[in-house]
């Protein structure tokens, strides 16, 4: 059974989908990755589920349709690991596995390295922690950070429906036409004189207020003692983060690296074969 409903989170509501969810099973968990949404992973998700694996996906706060924060706010990072936490508790699971992609691969690394008894296996797409930031950069994105908090932003308003959609397809050429429109009409609000923008909180636009810190980092992969398993895209822009080699070397637990024919989003670039893959390794080891 599918279930798409909004969940209370601490003061917020997050956009949540459930497959087949069996208190007898380990589900699995799709935390997706930065400016991405649930919905991109449906495909994966239903993969999974068509193989009597349960899957929860939802989207971040201030993402897709979940709540935004309060304007009195900002968006923390650790609010995130906190969410996730909170969503378990709410739907009552105890014990899962989890699939991070990108900034999610961060959130699920962290996640498991405080929560250790509440993850199963640990899949990490792409999500090893962005690059390092050293102290000169680390300023910058302060000061960068202040200056955008009191210059408010605006999404930009688009004409029609399609021209969100033809937006959706430059950033992502592989997907189809039919997927594109799904994601337009998922992502879009429809404004006056029948024009369209983003639902997402604008404000996600802005810069962080602290910078990622790879040494910091890296102690948290270390306390990962989940079995891990890592997905890459032999094309991705992430194979140039400087310090990859050493962040994967301090798991101690790493089971198999992959290496898909893509660049950074494999669910979205060959989701079948990331499919195949997840279930492989979730139902046989």
């Amino acid at each position: 059974m599918i279930s798409r409903k909004r969940i209370q989170v601490h003061d917020l509501e997050l956009q949540v989908s459930t497959y087949g969810i069996d208190v007898s099973k380990t589900p699995v968990i799709i935390i997706h990755g930065f400016m991405d949404h649930h919905v991109a992973w449906e495909k994966i998700a239903l993969s999974l589920y068509e193989t009597n694996i349960p899957v929860v996906s939802y989207d971040h706060r201030g993402h897709g349709r979940s709540s935004h924060v309060a304007s009195s706010s900002q968006y923390h990072f650790p609010d995130y690991i906190s969410d996730l936490y909170r969503l378990l508790e709410v739907l009552n699971i105890p014990k899962c596995h989890l699939i991070g992609h990108s900034m999610g691969g961060t959130i699920a690394s962290i996640f498991t390295s405080i929560f250790p008894n509440m993850v199963e296996k640990l899949f990490l797409i792409e999500g090893l922690g962005p690059s390092h930031e050293n102290e000169i950069q680390s300023f910058q994105r302060l000061r960068r950070h202040f200056y955008q908090r009191t210059h408010q932003s605006h999404h930009k308003v688009y004409p029609t429906l399609s021209d969100l959609c033809n937006r959706i397809q430059r950033i992502y050429p592989y997907i189809s036409n039919e997927q594109a429109q799904i994601f337009a009409r998922y992502l879009g609000v429809e404004v006056k004189s029948s024009t369209w923008t983003w639902r997402y909180d604008v404000r996600h636009k802005d810069a962080a207020a602290v910078s990622f810190h790879s040494d910091r980092h890296l102690e948290v992969l270390s306390n990962i003692s989940s079995p891990t398993y890592l997905v890459f895209g032999k094309s991705s822009w992430y194979n140039n983060v400087s310090d990859l080699q050493n962040r994967i070397q301090v798991l101690s637990n790493c089971v198999e690296i992959q290496n898909f024919d893509c660049g950074h989003n494999p669910h979205l670039e060959c989701p079948q074969q990331l499919s195949e893959w997840l279930i492989q390794r979730i139902i046989l080891t």
